[in-house]
């Protein structure tokens, strides 16, 4: 077989992520060639957002015809894309994989095309993923915008700004001659902000102050978390602590970021990460409703989960809140998330009054 190129060998790999069948060793394989060259990283990336928009699969033209090639696993991967959205499931539930309890690592992928997430909207009774639009009319004065359970909300701001909130989020756009404010109380919300070098765009999380003129980036600010956490995809922003008081001889510290840049910020301290641009862009999948996990923890996956349902998932077995996960999720898929990882974790899924209990299988 004739060897890949590093554009081909991305393809390949992102299709075995989401082939649901990905193994711990392949997936230690595909981390050290996505580390070897940072040309390696960019195909990644490029082809999981391909992926992601399409769910289009890669064939190599190379590939010889024979029989084994037409059993492999992508052409079983190609025929799961194309059946129906109950098929899928079916396809799913009928798979055993190897799991190893507690410190295993087991991926997980649900690969839906946008007729296959319309057919699932219309089957699942729990679905609330919805994406709107809203607009401010004016060029100053104040608005105040509110995401439901759930809701993905993009606002078109009067200056050529968007803003994309997520799920339970809320903020406060105040307008002026001097300045283009945002007070942000809760939630998430991912920021294009438009350049105008005569009035600067501050964002107010209450502990920090965001000052940008132009530039794309993600702000996470949740009451559960006890970290202001920033992704930085283009342009620079400027972040200034408004808690911690100045003594006399202190000068106004400024926190840089520049694209690639992730920070935590706490009371206590801040971390930042340069150039993780795999982590920035995973950061903002949700604005598309993908939910994307690189080796979490079911306990976390399920946490992030619960922010867009309004019935809540509750594991009630210690030892299942350890296995691991990796994979691609669509929100807009509802109950068929819990079905596939019920069909590929040792996990049982029961629905009681108006919870639904995770425990081991």
């Amino acid at each position: 077989m004739a060897k890949l190129n590093v554009r081909e060998q991305a393809i390949a790999y992102v299709t075995r992520l989401y082939s649901g069948e990905l193994t711990a060793r392949e997936e230690s394989q595909i981390r050290r060639w996505r580390e070897e060259q940072p040309e390696h990283e960019l195909e990644w990336q490029t082809a999981l957002q391909a992926y992601d928009f399409t769910a289009m699969l890669y064939h190599p033209h190379h590939k010889k015809t024979t029989k084994a090639a037409r059993h492999d696993w992508l052409t079983w991967l190609a025929t799961a894309a194309s059946v129906s959205a109950v098929s899928l499931l079916v396809l799913l539930q009928s798979i055993s994989p190897t799991v190893i309890p507690q410190s295993g690592h087991v991926p997980v992928a649900v690969i839906a095309t946008e007729q296959m997430q319309t057919a699932l909207q219309k089957t699942s009774d729990d679905n609330e993923f919805r994406i709107t639009e809203r607009q401010q009319p004016l060029t100053s004065g104040v608005w105040h915008f509110e995401t439901a359970v759930g809701e993905v909300s993009n606002i078109l701001l009067a200056d050529g700004s968007t803003l994309s909130l997520n799920t339970q989020s809320a903020l406060t756009v105040a307008f002026s001659a001097g300045q283009r404010l945002v007070t942000l109380s809760r939630g998430e919300v991912f920021f294009d902000v438009a350049k105008d070098a005569n009035r600067p765009f501050i964002i107010d999380t209450g502990e920090r102050q965001i000052k940008v003129i132009g530039t794309k980036f993600n702000v996470r600010k949740l009451p559960h978390e006890t970290l202001l956490k920033i992704a930085v995809l283009e342009g620079k922003v400027a972040v200034k602590n408004l808690v911690k008081p100045l003594q006399a001889t202190e000068v106004e510290a400024v926190q840089a970021l520049l694209a690639g840049d992730i920070a935590a910020f706490s009371e206590q301290n801040e971390v930042i990460q340069q150039n993780q641009p795999q982590q920035v862009s995973q950061a903002q999948t949700w604005r598309q409703g993908i939910m994307r996990f690189d080796n979490e923890s079911l306990d976390n996956v399920v946490e992030e989960f619960n922010r867009y349902r309004t019935r809540k998932i509750t594991i009630i077995d210690e030892q299942v809140k350890n296995y691991r996960i990796s994979g691609v999720f669509h929100l807009a898929d509802g109950e068929a998330i819990l079905s596939a990882l019920e069909a590929t974790l040792p996990i049982r899924v029961a629905v009681v009054a108006e919870q639904i209990n995770i425990s081991n299988r």
